[in-house]
């Protein structure tokens, strides 16, 4: 990240130009978090089930991480919390 910007400066085409200040950058860590799903469903009951079980599983996880992850970056903080928080 910039902590300073370039300095720049005008002069004739012939003139002698002085040294300008150099920026600076600055580190900057970015803590992230997780956001998981670990619902319990046996390799027998996914196997088994009637309907595609592990399809429907997964979209129903996927639009709720969804919801999830969208209000949080809208109205988070960048603190771990509860889903159920939003």
């Amino acid at each position: 990240m910039d902590k300073t910007d370039a300095a720049v400066g005008w002069v004739g085409e012939k003139d002698h130009r002085t040294e300008t200040d150099t920026p600076e950058m600055a580190k900057v860590a970015i803590p992230v978090h997780e956001l998981y799903a670990n619902p319990r469903a046996t390799q027998r009951l996914l196997d088994d089930a009637a309907i595609r079980l592990e399809s429907w599983l997964s979209e129903k996880i996927a639009k709720n991480m969804t919801v999830i992850e969208n209000a949080a970056f809208v109205a988070g903080d960048g603190d771990k919390k509860n889903p159920k928080d939003y």
